[in-house]
């Protein structure tokens, strides 16, 4: 319950990204770009910290192996779902540059569950 309440002033952090980039004189498409990612990558924050920790907590037992190999997995599927959906596969020309945020989330989504 802890991490998911400090989760939400991280999550705010990323929503907000554009703001704090125009307040910072960044160029207009840079804080577009930031804010669409932001807006997209917090769906995958709370399974992201909840993986870490728990990686960690394995780390410290010594037990890295399931954890190499679920980030080795996740790492293919990811070059591949970000590759498609950014891309396109086929006649399908794909979505562009927010496919990546989302083949991050489902990524990391996928390597929680």
């Amino acid at each position: 319950v802890g991490i998911s309440i400090l989760c939400l002033p991280l999550g705010c952090i990323w929503v907000s990204i554009g703001w704090m980039l125009q307040f910072a004189h960044a160029e207009e498409e840079v804080v577009q770009y930031a804010s669409q990612y932001g807006r997209l990558a917090v769906f995958s924050l709370w399974p992201r910290v909840i993986y870490v920790l728990l990686s960690t907590y394995f780390s410290s037992l010594q037990i890295v192996l399931p954890t190499a190999v679920f980030a080795i997995i996740s790492l293919i599927c990811h070059a591949f779902l970000s590759w498609i959906l950014v891309h396109g596969i086929g006649s399908w020309s794909g979505i562009g540059f927010i496919g990546s945020p989302i083949s991050i989330a489902i990524v990391i989504w996928m390597r929680f569950l």
